[in-house]
């Protein structure tokens, strides 16, 4: 009786540190997220468009490079931007022409309900596509008015066990996330009425294999525009 009492308190203590491991993960990713955006408008300008309020900006950490892009304003309520977030997994592909499919996995509720989640990424000829697998991190209502999404690998082991195939390994090229995001902040007046929304996107990770720097330098800036363009657009038509 004893023992087995010992070993519930242990496994009770176990599960409690787990769950507070994972809850600090989340929140030390989104702190980064954040830390990144905040950084961005040192980066010189890579692509503008609208009159400049449209602007894709790059970093290279590393070997790899990170990509912003950002609508300063909108005339859409944040709330508008609710439907697209919760549906990523469907809405996506059509905002981001890269993006063949972003498949759900599973939902790990021991977490905040974050999901496992796998996207498969078209790459011009020759090159083969790419898979991502990776964990999904949704905060509606982070702020009032605000919301944020972000995508990392981090802590995938398991993930990448049970839902990276074979036949994926043969077909596909094995690229990481370290983190992409999305997030939509309020626009107000001087009454303090939201008139609008502010729209961040980044994307940080490795395509993996052997892409040449040409094509990167194309590709990343291009899509971080689309990520941008296209979900305005995409909201609009709602």
């Amino acid at each position: 009786m004893i023992a087995r009492r010992m070993f519930l308190v242990i496994f009770a203590f176990f599960s409690i540190n787990v769950a507070d491991a994972r809850g600090s993960l989340s929140q030390d990713l989104e702190s980064r997220v954040v830390k990144l955006f905040d950084g961005m408008d040192s980066l010189p300008v890579t692509i503008s468009r609208d009159g400049g309020n449209i602007q894709v900006r790059t970093r290279q950490s590393g070997d790899h490079m990170i990509t912003f892009s950002e609508a300063k304003e909108t005339n859409l309520h944040p709330d508008r931007f609710k439907t697209f977030l919760q549906r990523f997994q469907h809405d996506f592909p059509k905002v981001n022409k890269m993006v063949q499919s972003v498949k759900s996995l599973e939902v790990d509720r021991r977490n905040g309900g974050r999901e496992g989640v796998k996207s498969v990424l078209k790459f011009p000829f020759p090159l083969s596509d790419r898979v991502m697998i990776h964990w999904k991190y949704l905060r509606l209502g982070r702020q009032p008015n605000e919301h944020m999404l972000y995508l990392s690998e981090e802590a995938n082991e398991e993930l990448l066990a049970k839902h990276h195939t074979a036949s994926e390994k043969k077909k596909y090229v094995l690229g990481r996330t370290f983190l992409c995001a999305y997030w939509i902040r309020p626009r107000y007046d001087n009454k303090g009425s939201v008139i609008g929304s502010k729209i961040q996107y980044l994307f940080s990770g490795d395509t993996g294999g052997s892409v040449p720097k040409k094509i990167q330098d194309l590709m990343g800036p291009k899509a971080a525009l689309e990520s941008v363009q296209e979900l305005i657009k995409h909201v609009e038509k709602k």
